[in-house]
């Protein structure tokens, strides 16, 4: 079972280079050589947002700062302020930035952009506080809860693209592991609102999540926080018999869309648990629509086999729906006053088979989002799991899970309200994060992300 993950994007050769500078200290201006390089540091799952930085230069995982940057000259690295980086003595070893301080030699980014420390890509992430981090070489100080990391350089200002490794076991108990490769877009319209640096995502202890190798976990949220708040929700509703203030189900079958606006802050849906249904969630800034659907109806769940099927037992349920109708149809997605929005939706789709020429059920959904729905295809992502049944011998699962949630974002620098919506299927990493204002549902700047594994297609297949 792999544990980590690592950024894959490529460093960028910047002609300057101007420091923020932190308080009282004199801002400094670098001008770069042919040979400098400006970039950023992320790591892998549970750190999911790019490297920050405290005031004093301290270098930060998995914390509420913005993306630090950092200038890699001769061997040696400087931050953004021109603080020195440096390698504190045994036993701490800790890498940070001092004020004042030379820079250490002995850096240096190879062919596929890891950062290494003379020659070597092992870091090491310990607990600075709860859900924070600090970067060390070789931590000798009695500190039990560090884990082995990489360190992979981003290009200054470009979105970053990190890979999550996910495994599954089959009832076969043969482990097959699964890529979920995330990806950080901004979009090209609407993304007028700049916010302040984003919190971290899902900010769950590193210690809390069970390991997905373990079956009674397969298809399950492994992060124990992820799964109480899944079953929260079940059974505050009811098992769906009725809402629960924010705590709202979707039943087998189910068909529901929910508005979203700021009064949405702590919103969460659920639903029941699949084997081999199909679980649909489309998505815009004004609202989302959540179905759970047996492929055929009273029989229990069947693969998406046919165009025929799929529009009979599939589509026609969703344009039926009378919670989407009662909302005034697709539009209710988009902001109505910003026509340049109208195709800021998205749509993640889980499904029992492959996508496939054998199997056009996947293909036909897909296509039907974008011509009636009006999702932008590069927008609509179709993931293949498989399908399994209630009880493996005494152990309950395999169980598939999903669920959105709505939570406050912070503010904008004029103080307007960004939400964070977030949908979870079958995994602790969200398949989609966005980040847009509550007010006129427009994006922040780097405002989506998205999570497909190597079983997910996007809405641009074709056969």
């Amino acid at each position: 079972m792999k544990l980590l993950s690592a950024i894959t994007v490529t460093s960028a050769l910047l002609p300057g280079f101007v420091v923020t500078g932190r308080a009282n200290i004199p801002r400094r201006k670098f001008s770069l050589s042919a040979t400098d390089r400006c970039f950023t540091l992320s790591s892998g799952e549970p750190f999911i947002y790019p490297a920050g930085q405290l005031e004093n230069g301290q270098i930060r995982l998995n914390g509420s700062y913005g993306t630090a940057t950092f200038i890699l000259s001769s061997g040696a690295i400087l931050d953004s302020d021109g603080f020195g980086c440096i390698v504190t003595d045994p036993p701490t070893t800790q890498f940070q930035c001092d004020h004042g301080k030379t820079p250490l030699q002995g850096f240096s980014i190879d062919a596929s952009n890891n950062l290494l420390f003379n020659g070597s890509p092992s870091f090491w992430a310990c607990p600075a506080t709860d859900t924070e981090y600090n970067i060390y070489i070789h931590p000798d100080f009695g500190q039990t809860k560090c884990i082995p990391i990489t360190l992979k350089t981003g290009a200054c200002g470009a979105p970053a693209v990190t890979t999550v490794w996910e495994t599954q076991t089959k009832l076969t108990t043969t482990e097959v592991e699964q890529t979920i490769t995330v990806v950080e877009t901004a979009s090209p319209t609407c993304a007028t609102a700049t916010s302040k640096p984003p919190r971290a995502l899902s900010p769950r202890s590193p210690g809390s999540p069970s390991s997905l190798a373990d079956p009674q976990h397969w298809h399950q949220f492994a992060r124990r926080g992820l799964e109480e708040d899944w079953n929260s929700i079940r059974i505050a509703t009811n098992d769906g018999g009725g809402d629960s203030g924010l705590n709202k189900w979707v039943t087998v079958n189910g068909k529901r869309f929910f508005p979203i606006d700021a009064s949405s802050v702590g919103l969460r849906v659920g639903t029941s648990t699949f084997y081999g249904c199909t679980v649909i969630v489309v998505v815009g800034t004004k609202g989302f629509f959540f179905a759970h659907l047996a492929e055929e109806s009273g029989r229990g769940c069947r693969p998406l086999q046919t165009a025929e099927d799929t529009y009979d037992l599939l589509i026609q349920q969703i344009e039926g729906s009378p919670s989407l109708a009662d909302a005034g149809g697709w539009r209710a997605l988009s902001p109505p006053e910003n026509e340049e929005c109208e195709g800021q939706r998205w749509a993640v789709i889980m499904g029992s088979v492959a996508d496939s020429s054998e199997d056009r059920g996947p293909f036909e959904l897909k296509s039907h989002f974008n011509e009636v729905a009006n999702v932008p295809r590069a927008n609509i992502w179709y993931t293949y799991y498989a399908r399994g049944r209630g009880q493996m011998e005494d152990l309950p699962g395999p169980e598939g899970k999903a669920m959105v949630t709505v939570e406050d974002g912070g503010h904008t620098e004029d103080g307007r309200q960004i939400l964070v919506l977030r949908v979870y299927m079958n995994h602790d990493q969200p398949r989609l994060e966005l980040r847009f204002t509550a007010d006129d549902g427009r994006l922040v700047t780097e405002g989506v992300t998205v999570a497909k594994s190597e079983g997910t297609t996007d809405g641009n297949k074709v056969y």
